[in-house]
């Protein structure tokens, strides 16, 4: 892969997330979950660790905001296990914020990650 795919792949990654996010912020909860999607398999196809993680999180507080405790637990579980964000401080304190909303009503779950 060149320097010019990786930026391609980059720029495109950036511009779903983005997408993703307003999704979020229009609680259509659902078509941001979908866009996590696509770039957790875009992250696994380039074996991006750290970026998986991040996304699996993204994904969880998607579920915890939908009110799916259940299936946020599962991602939040999945991405505790990723070594690379296990020895990351803010990735790590993230976890922490998302297990914990868990258990809040959902009108005092903190919704950045």
């Amino acid at each position: 892969m060149n320097k010019d795919d990786i930026q391609s792949i980059s720029k495109l990654i950036n511009d779903l997330d983005q997408k993703a996010a307003k999704a979020v912020v229009d609680k259509d909860y659902d078509e941001a979950f979908t866009i996590y999607q696509e770039i957790l398999g875009a992250y696994e196809t380039l074996r991006l660790e750290k970026s998986c993680g991040r996304t699996l999180l993204n994904m969880a507080n998607v579920m915890l905001l939908k009110g799916d405790t259940e299936k946020a637990k599962e991602y939040i579980d999945i991405a505790a296990d990723i070594n690379d964000l296990q020895n990351d401080y803010m990735d790590c304190v993230n976890i922490q914020i998302l297990r914990s909303n868990m258990y809040l009503p959902s009108a005092y779950r903190c919704v950045e990650v």
